[in-house]
């Protein structure tokens, strides 16, 4: 029986447009809409694989997978899926964050 070992690593994506350029300035701004956030998880060892059903197109709450199948005696897999939050949490307003680049 193998042990199913993972870690979750929270993603936050600025979602915004293309910068603009400021009249006769030679600077540009960017405006943004808010943050997306998503859950990935990461397997360093698992037995089970995610069935179709998991998926947010079938009824799940999973956007993406992706697993290797390790070279031991028994079936264990190494990989990662992407997780979709819930709508009530997924996209986020930028002021939320704790954000301080410098």
């Amino acid at each position: 029986m193998v042990t199913e070992v993972y870690y979750d690593i929270d993603t936050y994506r600025l979602r915004c447009g293309s910068p603009m350029p400021i009249r006769d300035s030679g600077q540009f701004v960017v405006h943004t809409f808010g943050v997306e956030y998503l859950i990935n998880r990461v397997y360093m060892c698992t037995d089970k694989l995610p069935a179709s059903t998991e998926f947010r197109g079938r009824g799940g709450n999973l956007l993406s997978a992706n697993f290797t199948r390790l070279n031991v005696k028994e079936e264990a897999y190494q990989g990662k899926v992407v997780i979709d939050p819930g709508k009530d949490r997924r996209f986020l307003d930028e002021d939320v964050l704790p954000y301080d680049p410098f």
